[in-house]
């Protein structure tokens, strides 16, 4: 259209981008030429983690906790897991996105005993154990 001697104003209005858009996508045609243009696929940020290392994690996580020095699976355990196997650290949120990868999700058991027990020693004992974080396969 910029070539058959349409307004730039009317190029961006037809194709809902601003004026300079337009401009800058005629100078880089005209540069570089028509396939300068075409979006191509980006690279982005390698991952710290091979396939086979999250095989391994995934087979692990499968595993019992306890053969790993663990009480239970969690985002914490599972950091600490990758950083002494691979010597890579992991964040936290990256190692949620390891759980949820594989079809893994998080579970917390029902609080008891119940609330009529509100000040009772057994449910201040048991609240320590259930806030921590279980993570259960999806089938």
């Amino acid at each position: 259209m910029a070539l058959s001697g349409c307004p730039v104003s009317q190029i961006s209005t037809m194709a809902g981008v601003s004026k300079v858009t337009v401009t800058g996508w005629v100078k880089t045609a005209d540069e570089r030429g028509f396939d300068a243009l075409r979006s191509r696929q980006r690279s982005g940020r390698p991952p710290k983690l091979s396939t086979e290392q999250c095989a391994v994690i995934d087979s692990a996580i499968q595993s019992d906790p306890k053969n790993f020095g663990f009480k239970v699976w969690n985002v914490p355990g599972l950091s600490s897991y990758i950083s002494n196997t691979f010597g890579v650290q992991i964040s936290v949120r990256q190692c949620q996105r390891l759980f949820h990868g594989p079809g893994y999700s998080h579970i917390r058991p029902q609080p008891y005993p119940r609330k009529e027990y509100e000040d009772s020693e057994e449910r201040k004992a048991f609240k320590k154990l259930v806030y921590n974080y279980y993570w259960q396969k999806q089938e």
